[in-house]
């Protein structure tokens, strides 16, 4: 068995598998479970489980359950949260009424609502994008619900704006929309 930096190697019946080492991560580390599809901070050692940080939520997963975010995913995901929750100095009533409540994330709607999509950007990106600058104007405007259409493709959208609802701390909660093809959000309420 091979140690290098974080990740624990070694080699079972012919597999070669890669294990978080738990003792060398420091609060904070992104970390995905591997089992949920989630990514969170790690948040201690709890025993033989690492406390992974998901939201506000707590995470228990043991070592083989975990892998390290990528730094540039870990980035990507910082750059979604930045500045949601920050409390206004003051909501604007006006633009809380004109603001519309519902994001198709459907490439022909983003485009006919005057969004441009870079080349540099994978289109999923320009989505997450999209997507975390519509919650955190629903954040700023005071708006308590949100409704996000995903569509019902093969679920790669789908999963990938849940974890952004799940890790937005402006987000109360959320579910799936009856129609199946979009979440409906709840949103921090300010007086």
């Amino acid at each position: 068995m091979a140690q290098n930096n974080k990740l624990i190697h070694f080699r079972s019946n012919s597999s070669y598998f890669c294990a978080v080492n738990l003792d060398d991560l420091f609060i904070g580390d992104y970390l995905r479970i591997l089992s949920k599809g989630v990514i969170g901070r790690f948040d201690g050692i709890e025993g033989e489980q690492a406390k992974v940080k998901v939201g506000e939520k707590i995470w228990y997963a043991e070592k083989a359950n975990l892998e390290i975010v990528p730094d540039e995913e870990a980035e990507r995901m910082q750059i979604f949260n930045s500045g949601v929750g920050d409390v206004p100095e003051r909501i604007d009533p006006e633009k809380q009424a004109e603001f519309h409540d519902e994001l198709d994330l459907h490439l022909e709607a983003l485009e006919n609502a005057g969004y441009v999509q870079f080349n540099y950007e994978t289109i999923l990106q320009f989505q997450l994008r999209i997507c975390a600058r519509f919650i955190r104007e629903a954040d700023k405007l005071g708006v308590g619900r949100i409704r996000i259409i995903h569509g019902k493709g093969e679920g790669i959208l789908k999963a990938e704006v849940a974890h952004l609802l799940d890790m937005d701390r402006a987000v109360t909660d959320f579910e799936p929309d009856h129609t199946g093809g979009a979440f409906v959000a709840w949103l921090n309420i300010r007086v």
